[in-house]
């Protein structure tokens, strides 16, 4: 599977990932935070892939991409005599945070 970032310009193949964490990070204003969804990889980098007002919303994104995974389906098609793959396996970071 592979995750689309929030703003479009990332694009992490899930079989690369080590992890997928949030992050809390302050915020200009006094007592504010967001939190930011966070790629890994195996050498220890981390890539943002969305930004969100509040915990929750960050969790529940992180749900459906745990759903996402589960319900992702293959079908299997013949163009041109080659058999293909094709794989519903993408996830695209909402926008809202």
């Amino acid at each position: 599977m592979i995750i689309v970032s929030q703003d479009n310009k990332v694009i992490l193949n899930f079989n690369n990932i080590q992890s997928i964490r949030i992050e809390r990070y302050t915020t200009h204003e006094k007592g504010k935070f967001i939190y930011k969804i966070l790629g890994g990889n195996f050498e220890g980098y981390a890539t943002e892939i969305g930004t969100y007002e509040t915990e929750e919303r960050a969790v529940e994104v992180l749900n459906e991409i745990i759903g996402k995974m589960q319900s992702k389906s293959t079908v299997e098609m013949t163009v041109e005599g080659v058999n293909t793959v094709v794989s519903d396996g993408i996830y695209i970071m909402p926008k809202e945070w």
